[in-house]
Parts: C-alpha cells; sequence; structure tokens
C-alpha cells in the first residue's frame, strides 16, 4: 500500500464508513480516545468534555462494539449498521484521527532476512494483539500495545 501524501477529509472518511471493517475500526479507535477511567465499567462513560472518543450517547453502545471487535469478533446485521451511525457521528473526531496517524504512522520492525538474489525492502507491521484488562472477569479496557492491534482485515483502514 503506497503511502497517502494528503490529508483526509470528512467527506473521505464518510465513504470509507461504508465498508464494514472500517467502521469496526472506527469503534476501537473512538474506544482508544477515552481516557482509562470512562473506559472502566460495563458499558463505559463520558466523565469528561474533553472532545475524544464517544459522546454521552454514543458511550454505552459504542464501547460494546469496540469490545465486541477487540474480543476477535465481527460485527454484523443491525449492528454494523448501528455502529455505522454511530462512526458517521464521530466522523470528524475520526477524520483527526487518520490524519494524525498519516503524520506519525505507528512504528514498524525490519522484515526477516531475503534469501540472496532477491531484492526489495519491505517493512512488516509490528505483530501484536491486545491484552484485556479485566474487572471481576469483565473485560474493562485494552491495554493499548499500540494504536494498530486489530485484526488482519482491518489493516488497510486509515482510522
Amino acid at each position: 500500500m503506497s503511502r497517502r501524501t494528503r490529508p483526509w477529509t470528512r467527506g473521505e472518511i464518510e465513504e470509507l464508513l461504508q465498508r464494514p471493517s472500517a467502521v469496526e475500526r472506527a469503534m476501537v479507535s473512538l474506544y482508544e480516545q477515552q481516557t482509562d477511567d470512562e473506559r472502566e465499567g460495563s458499558t463505559g462513560s463520558v466523565n469528561k468534555n474533553n472532545r475524544r472518543g464517544f459522546a454521552t450517547k454514543t458511550v454505552a453502545r459504542g464501547t460494546y462494539f469496540a469490545r465486541w471487535v477487540l474480543g476477535d469478533r465481527r460485527l454484523s446485521g443491525k449492528f454494523i449498521d448501528e455502529a455505522r451511525e454511530i462512526a458517521m457521528f464521530h466522523a470528524a473526531q475520526l477524520t483527526r484521527i487518520a490524519n494524525e496517524r498519516m503524520e506519525n504512522p505507528p512504528p514498524t520492525l525490519p522484515s526477516p532476512p531475503r534469501p540472496p538474489g532477491t531484492s526489495g525492502t519491505s517493512e512488516a507491521p509490528i505483530p501484536d494483539s491486545p491484552r484485556f484488562i479485566r474487572k471481576k472477569g469483565r473485560v474493562v479496557g485494552t491495554e493499548p500495545i499500540n494504536k494498530l492491534g486489530l485484526p488482519p482485515y482491518c489493516e488497510d483502514v486509515p482510522l
């Protein structure tokens, strides 16, 4: 995938949100924007007016969807539609997140050595998986390893 050189627009992000993988990625990106204390509890909460993460009216469902995706599951049916509505509501914030990630891409590790006689210098993303934070057996958040701890089908989504 070639490196993008111009900023994302809100319209481009809204168009991208027609893809289910982008909607799932958006839920996790918004969830990661919540502060640690906002992520606690069964449905999350909004206790800071910092314009980051979910809004008061979207926090319960958005948190549920993000935790569902972080558990290596896919959203489908009416749930993907509901998550898409939440993502569209937060399109301006998702545009800002995508542009921040474009300016500061996640770290990469060099690819394994190539056999002699081959050329190319590609870099592979750092492998990771979310580490779940549990309280009384419930997942209340994730310990961010980096911002891309998502299933492979979400890798090409800039959110």
